[in-house]
């Protein structure tokens, strides 16, 4: 049985039986160790275990072990390739999150690009054109829940993708055709048009510098993003 497992990056389940974390791939790359580590320890009965479905709570397809350069070779993940989400059995987050930071800083030390093989990719990596995204990072809970109320706006997300270049993700029933951005402390509104991708709308934000903090706004609410 899985039940809510409040954090600060978004929305996870987890099993308080087998200590399983249920989440998708903004909530796992963006949560961070220090919180990860406040969740409770599970003593797991190891004959518990041994006795689960091995398929996606949502979809009820039969979740596929993941490997690649995301994930560490001592972690266990688990997808649901319709749905995307991503399953951590036992206590696999907890050696998941401390092993990306170590990767991002390593990145970081030596200058390297990280916009391969960092983040957990996105169901949206197989449509979105040029692979571009290789993840996106949930802005201003507070806000989210305003505009999702106010605009049925949801799953709203941003990520920096290096180069100058910001790709922001979301769903909404109403037409958009363009999204409105300018840097928070100086400049004019520019404008970026809005690709329909499936259920999805997406939007590529260019001439983004690193650092800086943005207003987003689209059909007149708008959001606060700070690139990095």
């Amino acid at each position: 049985m899985l039940a809510v497992q409040p954090t600060t990056a978004g929305q996870m389940m987890r099993c308080f039986k087998c200590g399983g974390f249920w989440l998708d791939a903004n909530t796992a790359n963006n949560l961070t160790a220090k919180e990860v580590d406040t969740f409770r320890r599970i003593s797991i009965n190891s004959t518990f275990l041994s006795g689960g479905s091995g398929v996606c709570p949502a979809e009820g397809q039969r979740l596929v072990k993941y490997s690649g350069e995301q994930v560490p070779m001592n972690v266990v993940v688990e997808r649901c390739d319709r749905c995307g989400k991503w399953w951590f059995p036992g206590d696999n987050l907890y050696k998941f999150k401390p092993a990306l930071e170590a990767k991002r800083n390593y990145l970081r030390l030596w200058g390297l690009p990280m916009t391969t093989g960092i983040l957990l990719p996105l169901i949206l990596l197989a449509i979105l054109a040029g692979g571009a995204v290789v993840g996106v990072r949930m802005v201003r809970e507070e806000q989210r829940t305003r505009v999702e109320a106010a605009l049925k706006l949801k799953e709203f997300s941003v990520n920096y993708t290096g180069g100058g270049k910001a790709v922001v993700v979301f769903k909404t029933p109403q037409a958009v055709s363009k999204i409105d951005y300018r840097m928070k402390r100086s400049g004019g509104w520019r404008t970026a048009e809005v690709e329909v991708i499936n259920e999805y709308k997406a939007a590529t934000l260019t001439n983004i510098v690193e650092g800086e903090t943005y207003i987003i706004r689209i059909l007149g609410w708008e959001y606060e993003y700070k690139a990095n």
